[in-house]
């Protein structure tokens, strides 16, 4: 018994010391690295979904100019090109409108993290705001209907 080497309390003390303050360190690199990332992925995914809005609302517009074109008087071939021109239009709107969705799942997922980051920092903050839920039911249908076919319903 006498052989075996024995620490001094004031060693062990230190060691354990040592210890913590490394498992701190970690922790603080973990968390300065996932705010970095989250920041990182935020910003460009803010925005992608900008440029969304800019081409739905350009799909509107042309939208809207062949419905105009369709009152004038117009040939055959140019009606047939007005018609393919709204129908391509709708296509490529409702295509945006799937794509919007998860970016803003993305965005969302984003802004919960860097919220979890607050939190554990003592810095969260509530954001509460009035929603339409017909309009968010109504949205959700619209972007189901595809897979349903003909059977999709309607929000009302």
């Amino acid at each position: 018994l006498r052989r075996l080497p024995l620490k001094s309390l004031s060693e062990s003390d230190s060691d354990a010391e040592k210890e913590v303050q490394q498992r701190v360190s970690a922790e603080q690199s973990r968390d300065a690295f996932l705010s970095y990332i989250m920041h990182e992925m935020r910003n460009p995914l803010y925005g992608a979904a900008l440029l969304i809005l800019e081409f739905q609302e350009t799909l509107r517009e042309l939208k809207k100019a062949a419905r105009q074109s369709a009152r004038k008087k117009a040939d055959q071939a140019a009606d047939s090109l007005r018609a393919s021109i709204d129908e391509t239009s709708s296509r490529l709107r409702r295509l945006t409108e799937f794509l919007a969705s998860p970016f803003d799942k993305m965005k969302g997922v984003c802004d919960d993290l860097l919220q979890l980051e607050k939190l554990d920092k003592g810095g969260f903050e509530y954001v509460f705001r009035p929603a339409d839920v017909r309009a968010f039911v109504a949205k959700v249908a619209a972007q189901a209907a595809p897979l349903f076919g003909e059977k999709a319903a309607t929000a009302r």
